[in-house]
């Protein structure tokens, strides 16, 4: 389980970190054609990587219900 973990915190937190360099950059040209369609992409990609962060802390603690959630987590990103 411990890879299953590792990969559910990197892949969360490499998520975050590229949206926010995307925006930083000025690189998300959506905000002003389609602001709307570009707000739920964020917000499903956020909830994808809190919920892969969730369940890799989880898995890393031995947690016997963390891997339903990273099932769940890793559907989200298939």
């Amino acid at each position: 389980m411990k890879f299953a973990a590792w990969t559910a915190l990197v892949i969360g937190a490499m998520m975050l970190v590229q949206w926010l360099l995307f925006i930083v950059a000025g690189q998300v040209h959506e905000f002003e054609t389609e602001a709307f369609a570009i707000a739920l992409r964020l917000v499903a990609e956020v909830a994808t990587a809190i919920t892969l962060l969730v369940s890799g802390a989880l898995l890393q603690r031995g947690r016997r219900r963390a891997t339903r959630l990273a099932l769940v987590a890793f559907g989200t990103v298939i």
